[in-house]
């Protein structure tokens, strides 16, 4: 929709055009929303609502116990290749924390 935003609502069909013209970017969501002023929450709704829940991805992990343990009230820590190091809580949006991920992981 990166043409003629001045609409407060979008119909079914404009989020599923805007959702392909996403997923054709080749970009991040938050960074396709971004750069196209969306609001990230706005198309990440309308892809919960248009396609269930967001698609996950399963990658290999290495668990590793280094004595180190997370704040209480978080779940667990995860650690990128990247070296960053998050601490995640139960209820995290798992959008949002795809996101953050990608950015970290310069993807």
């Amino acid at each position: 929709m990166g043409r003629g935003r001045t609409r407060t609502r979008w119909s079914e069909a404009e989020a599923a055009r805007e959702l392909e013209a996403w997923r054709s970017s080749g970009e991040t969501l938050p960074r396709y929303c971004q750069r196209q002023g969306i609001l990230y929450e706005r198309l990440r709704r309308w892809r919960i609502k248009l396609e269930g829940r967001a698609e996950q991805t399963l990658r290999a992990v290495r668990v590793v116990d280094d004595g180190a343990r997370p704040r209480e009230g978080a779940a667990l820590w995860i650690e990128l290749a990247s070296g960053h190091r998050l601490e995640v809580s139960s209820g995290t949006d798992l959008g949002l924390l795809a996101g953050v991920v990608a950015v970290l992981e310069g993807a």
